[in-house]
């Protein structure tokens, strides 16, 4: 009986350990999702701004012309 006891406590404490601990890993995929994401936004506001700007440049020059 006080073998069943002690195991059980055991038991407790590791499954309690599990969902205590912080997951170190976690955090980090969580960071570079993010960080994907702002470069995947970056990368499409420089092409639209770059294609823009492009344009405009172009104007001006044949207006220069």
């Amino acid at each position: 009986m006080t073998q069943a006891y002690i195991y059980a406590q055991y038991l407790v404490a590791d499954a309690k350990s599990l969902v205590l601990t912080p997951r170190k890993g976690q955090g980090m995929v969580e960071y570079a999702l993010i960080l994907a994401l702002i470069a995947i936004v970056v990368i499409g506001a420089v092409t639209v701004i770059g294609t823009g700007a492009n344009n405009k440049f172009g104007q001006i020059g044949g207006e220069l012309d």
